[in-house]
Parts: structure tokens; C-alpha cells; sequence
């Protein structure tokens, strides 16, 4: 079922390294959301996520009279190809990019400063406008900001 897809989708990231390759179905929103490039709207958290985990590949559409009893979406195939695990602590990186979404219509400044008091400091050091808000930026850019505040321990 669709609904519980996002969670799905954490636990797949946080065990990738015991898959080689998913094949899976989603409503399509989702894929397009899990798709979406900086500057979209669709673009969030668990866009950001599954983009650090995987590499992502729309395959097909399915649609609705393909099922019985025909739902009222369309779906989408996609596969996922787990990426080498990074460096960074995969909780607290999760942690800063849920707190960069966590008020979409504020500047990642606004945002981060909740978190940690040299958040300013950071954004500068990762060379990332502090009015920039979260869905504009690209996971190397996300990565960028994880090594920055890593570099500047809360007080």
C-alpha cells in the first residue's frame, strides 16, 4: 500500500548495504517528489534522502485500468541503486536536512539557527546564501553545509 511508502523508503536507505538493486512502485507523485531538482517545489526531505542513498531511475508509468479494483492515480515504476555509504553520520545529517525543510517558506538561516548558533558561520563556510531556502540546493551543497557545521561544534 502507498501509504506507508515514506517509511519504506527510510528503512530500504538505512539498510542499503545489504541490496544491490530495487526495483519498486509508488504513486507517481511520489517518484516525481523523490525526482524533483532544486528549485522545485516537489523537492523536500525525503527527496534529499533518497537522492543521498540511491541512485534513482524512473523506469515506466503504470496506469490505473491496470489494476483491479482501478484506483483513481497512476502509478510509476523506478529502480534504486544503493551509493557507497558516506562519511558523514547518516542521523545527523537526516537531522539537518529535516530541519532545513522543517518550515519551507523560511531561509535555510532562519531554519538552522534553531539547531545550532553558528549556523551563519556554517552557510558562509559552505559558500550557500543564508536566504536560500532548502529546496534550492543540491545534495553536494547539502553535503557541503553537513562538513561546515561539523566544523563548528555547538558551544
Amino acid at each position: 500500500p502507498y501509504y506507508i511508502s515514506t517509511a519504506i523508503r527510510q528503512h530500504l536507505a538505512k539498510e542499503r548495504h545489504c541490496i544491490s538493486e530495487l526495483v519498486l512502485m509508488f504513486q507517481r507523485e511520489v517518484v516525481e517528489r523523490i525526482k524533483a531538482k532544486p528549485g522545485r517545489s516537489e523537492r523536500g526531505y525525503l527527496t534529499v534522502l533518497v537522492e543521498a542513498a540511491f541512485a534513482v531511475e524512473r523506469l515506466f508509468d503504470v496506469p490505473p485500468e491496470a489494476f483491479r479494483p482501478r484506483p483513481k492515480i497512476w502509478s510509476s515504476v523506478v529502480r534504486l541503486i544503493p551509493k557507497a555509504q558516506s562519511s558523514a553520520d547518516e542521523d545527523a545529517f537526516r537531522r539537518l536536512v529535516s530541519t532545513g525543510f522543517s518550515q519551507k517558506r523560511k531561509t535555510l538561516a532562519n531554519n538552522m539557527k534553531r539547531i545550532h548558533p553558528e549556523a551563519a558561520v556554517a552557510l558562509a563556510d559552505a559558500r550557500i546564501d543564508p536566504k536560500r531556502r532548502a529546496e534550492t540546493l543540491e545534495l553536494s551543497e547539502w553535503l557541503r553545509l553537513y562538513d561546515a557545521i561539523a566544523v563548528h561544534p555547538k558551544p
